[in-house]
């Protein structure tokens, strides 16, 4: 399953509670999350943090950063997946290489 939650307005915690997140992030299944830090205290430890900056050309730079060994593991095998997919290996002409926190990012 996948569940998206915009935290933008999200400003009490109780309203975590009230809604009923921890059952969700408690169950299986990816969990896309907007203005995480607004429920930063009540959100579990992302395996994987996303950030989406518009370039010069209106194209987004997208950098992915592991922030568990799940999410290292995950981000291993994204990153060397035989299989075709959207994206190109790490340094095969696409701009993108593994950053420092183990993401891919401009290279």
């Amino acid at each position: 399953a996948i569940s998206h939650f915009d935290f933008y307005r999200f400003s009490d915690p109780r309203e975590w509670a009230d809604a009923g997140f921890r059952d969700v992030f408690a169950a299986p299944g990816l969990k896309l999350a907007e203005w995480p830090d607004n429920a930063a205290p009540v959100l579990p430890m992302p395996d994987w943090r996303l950030q989406i900056e518009p370039d010069d050309t209106a194209a987004r730079q997208v950098t992915v950063h592991a922030l568990t060994p799940h999410g290292v593991e995950l981000l291993g095998m994204a990153l060397h997946d035989p299989h075709p997919s959207p994206l190109p290996p790490a340094g095969e002409g696409d701009g993108l290489a593994p950053s420092p926190a183990g993401g891919r990012g401009p290279g």
